[in-house]
């Protein structure tokens, strides 16, 4: 596997916690008494995407856990775990190790899907959830296959082979930029896909979802509380 340098921005440490069968990297920053939140990153980006925002929580009195999800960033690869419920499961276990009873989560995309699958795993430690760029885990029926066209991608980014060849495709990456990105942060981003290993843990991220996950979500019933 690659080594890559840690970006580096002021005032933030870095950890790596055990969480099941991965270390996972997490960017601490903010006092040590401050009120915990929890950043989870979304596809391609990693702890880095929440650079800009970690300075202005820890200024605000939060203590800040921007978490690189397995796979991805300075996160241990792992062969297999790329389901959404395993990812809930490794950001619960990493806040265990980390010490965090209770704590603000906020989620990016795949960091959004897997936020709302943590809050409802641990409703009670999650304070506030706060859910970016991403649908609702809970559908009502065959609405996912409504919009499965504007999905088509996953298919080619999760496939075997192709998928991992095609994070490094300037394609893929002048659509990411054309979605906003700022051109530096697609170059980083971009840069992380060097090691394969991580790109085949993202295509995997795809693969878990096109493949499994995106068929139980379209058989699934939409409940709501009374």
């Amino acid at each position: 596997m690659t080594q890559r340098s840690m970006p580096v921005l002021d005032g933030v440490e870095h950890q790596y916690v055990q969480a099941g069968d991965v270390k996972i990297h997490v960017a601490v920053a903010g006092p040590q008494d401050g009120r915990a939140v929890v950043l989870l990153h979304g596809w391609p980006e990693n702890w880095w995407m929440w650079h800009k925002v970690i300075p202005a929580l820890a200024a605000a009195g939060y203590r800040v856990h921007a978490m690189d999800l397995r796979g991805a960033g300075w996160s241990e690869v792992a062969p297999a775990g790329y389901e959404k419920e395993q990812f809930a499961s490794d950001v619960l276990a990493a806040a265990d190790a980390l010490g965090l009873e209770s704590f603000d989560l906020v989620g990016h995309d795949w960091g959004g899907w897997t936020a709302q699958l943590v809050a409802l795993k641990a409703q009670s430690r999650i304070r506030r959830l706060v859910v970016l760029n991403i649908p609702p885990v809970w559908q009502q029926p065959g609405r996912v296959a409504r919009y499965a066209h504007k999905l088509a991608y996953q298919l080619v980014v999760g496939a075997p082979v192709v998928g991992p060849l095609s994070h490094l495709s300037p394609t893929l990456w002048w659509f990411i930029r054309r979605s906003g990105m700022p051109k530096e942060s697609v170059d980083f981003f971009r840069s992380c896909f060097r090691d394969r290993d991580r790109r085949v843990a993202g295509s995997k991220i795809y693969r878990s979802m096109v493949g499994k996950e995106f068929a139980n979500l379209a058989r699934a019933p939409m409940t709501t509380r009374s």
